[in-house]
């Protein structure tokens, strides 16, 4: 074993045969002695575990703190929404709030639409438009396919 400058050991590998045997030393103690094809693949053994349960730990907690999703309905209009899967609720039509600000309008039936596509979690209503309002449908809603929280807290709708 030789030593560096230091006065410390260092690390000495095995050459007695160099493809069968690896010796791993350190300071003068022995750590361990691996056949170096086993060690290969103990080496591809743990990354693909750590990979594996690294992958299952950031999906467990992806589940676990996914965003809710929503949609406000900011319209009294019964439109489809232009895109359906897309992740916005959005009929195609610039609307104005009341301070003449362009906004994207989002009707009940396009959230509907939406939340059924991406599996959205709430829809609310804007209370500025819905206080009171009412939503004059031109047919049935579409059926509500997932979980759905449809809150009009604050809000006064008539449907």
């Amino acid at each position: 074993m030789g030593s560096d400058p230091s006065g410390g050991a260092l690390p000495v590998t095995a050459l007695h045969p160099p493809e069968e045997v690896t010796t791993l030393h350190t300071t003068g103690s022995r750590i361990a002695t691996i056949t170096r094809p086993w060690a290969v693949r103990l080496i591809l053994l743990a990354v693909l575990a750590a990979a594996f349960l690294g992958a299952q730990a950031i999906i467990a907690n992806q589940a676990q703190s996914a965003p809710i999703t929503k949609f406000i309905v900011n319209s009294v209009g019964d439109d489809v929404d232009d895109d359906i899967g897309d992740g916005d609720c959005d009929t195609g039509a610039p609307i104005f709030d009341p301070n003449g600000v362009v906004l994207i309008e989002c009707t009940l039936r396009a959230a509907i639409e939406e939340a059924n596509a991406i599996l959205a979690d709430e829809i609310n209503f804007n209370p500025k438009v819905f206080s009171p309002a009412t939503i004059e449908l031109t047919a049935d809603l579409p059926s509500i396919l997932v979980e759905l929280t449809i809150d009009a807290s604050g809000a006064t709708v008539t449907i």
